[in-house]
């Protein structure tokens, strides 16, 4: 029933139980009184109740509905970098490269699979001294599920400034520089589900093998050549310059639309 309705009913019973009551005297006739101001006293409540409850119900289902769908659809993407081995032929000018694939093992495809890097130059590992912006590029536009990016080297995507080999010899180490350079790689794909958008970061070093001492086999194994040098000391080495790159990755993007995709833990970042 319409308000207009109920009210013009109201008012029209209760009318005519006052009428019926002073012009024939019926007691009965205060029941339409009753009925009458009842109505009008059930419009005015819900005209002024009804209606934010509502929007506050709406609002409510708007909110939570995209992280419902966020949550089933969640995706299962698999990030790996394959190092190039260095080789005793490899000239000194040359750099080695850093394969990419990336594999959806989650229920539904993503798309729009894009790249940004950002240039940092560190100082001893505590402090970022130097940061340089790059541009992004698309990787695939969409990876079916079960299926793969084509393999590829990261440097191919975007030019970037990567340390040469140089000249090395064989059991004899580097000494380690005052300042070096590190990159963070940004990673941005939509789910094709639900159209939600995430992001994806990895921290590398400019410089073979790239991969952080605690993910690379190598350099765990050359770190603990001495075997004076703790394990939580090369953890901290390798984590100090991926700590401080993440958070100001994370404070740069804070306003961007993405959702963070954190591979260890196969879970999101604000679900």
């Amino acid at each position: 029933m319409s308000t207009k309705l109920t009210i013009f009913l109201g008012v029209g019973m209760t009318l005519v139980g006052a009428g019926l009551r002073v012009i024939l005297g019926y007691n009965s006739a205060w029941f339409l009184v009753f009925v009458g101001v009842s109505l009008i006293a059930y419009v005015m409540i819900a005209r002024n109740e009804d209606k934010p409850e509502t929007a506050v119900s709406n609002a409510m289902f708007a909110t939570q509905t995209p992280t419902l769908l966020t949550l089933i659809t969640k995706p299962i993407i698999d990030f790996d970098f394959d190092p190039e081995p260095v080789r005793a032929d490899m000239v000194p000018d040359y750099v080695p490269k850093l394969i990419l694939k990336i594999t959806n093992r989650g229920q539904f495809a993503i798309q729009d699979v894009r790249f940004q890097p950002t240039e940092y130059t560190l100082k001893r590992h505590a402090a970022i001294v130097g940061v340089a912006r790059y541009g992004n590029a698309l990787i695939t536009r969409r990876i079916g599920v079960g299926n793969a990016s084509t393999p590829c080297n990261i440097f191919d995507l975007i030019p970037m400034r990567i340390e040469k080999l140089g000249h090395r010899e064989h059991g004899v180490s580097r000494p380690v520089p005052e300042t070096e350079m590190f990159y963070a790689l940004r990673f941005t794909f939509v789910c094709e589900a639900s159209q939600q958008r995430y992001s994806f970061y990895k921290v590398i070093s400019a410089s073979v093998p790239y991969l952080l001492g605690n993910e690379n086999p190598f350099g765990y194994a050359w770190a603990k050549a001495d075997e004076k040098v703790a394990d939580a000391l090369i953890t901290d080495w390798a984590e100090r310059p991926r700590d401080l790159i993440l958070a100001h990755q994370r404070q740069m993007f804070a306003s961007t639309p993405e959702q963070e995709y954190l591979l260890e833990n196969r879970h999101l970042t604000g679900v």
